[in-house]
């Protein structure tokens, strides 16, 4: 089914886990989530652990990489943003610049459905994959699935929760910016 236009093999794809050392090889300098042909697009299911940002950053301490790794859940984008500018962690807003084009793909009700956890936090449960327990089962819920592989949630104990502070403190700018 490859070439077929609307056919699921129309575009070749590739699903490749690893840590930090894979994702430096795999790396594109000139943008950080697609392929120089733009038909592919990487997804971190889970961001660096502890150890890989240790090795990583051995100029900073232990609690450094802790609060790191907390602020931005390990993603590559937010962390190097973050650790650019790391002395000036009170203001988020200035970490949101990696979140704008994953927030300007969701559609207008995925968007909305985000804006409501602000005062609620009100996820929905879900069952996981036992194959693959940190991809969450949303069949019939189809907006959850946009929003999940956007990145903006990740599955905690058969629930969708925040992937980071990060992630919540940007839709809480545009539910009282707008």
């Amino acid at each position: 089914q490859m070439d077929i236009p609307g056919q699921s093999g129309e575009r070749l794809r590739f699903l490749i886990v690893g840590g930090m050392r894979l994702w430096n090889l795999c790396c594109q300098k000139n943008d950080q989530f697609q392929s120089p042909f733009n038909i592919a697009q990487r997804f971190l299911l889970e961001g660096f652990s502890y150890q890989d940002l240790v090795s990583h950053f051995e100029e900073i301490t232990t609690e450094e990489v802790v609060r790191l790794r907390n602020l931005t859940d390990g993603v590559p984008p937010l962390l190097e943003l973050v650790r650019q500018s790391y002395s000036d962690i009170e203001d988020l807003s200035s970490y949101f610049g990696p979140l704008e084009n994953r927030w300007n793909s969701l559609s207008t009700n995925a968007q909305i459905s985000l804006k409501k956890l602000i005062p609620s936090s009100d996820f929905p449960k879900c069952q996981v994959d036992y194959e693959c327990p940190i991809i969450p089962k949303l069949d019939e819920t189809p907006i959850w699935k946009e929003i999940f592989w956007s990145g903006f949630v990740k599955v905690r104990y058969r629930e969708l929760v925040w992937r980071s502070p990060l992630h919540k403190s940007f839709v809480m700018h545009h539910v009282y910016s707008d």
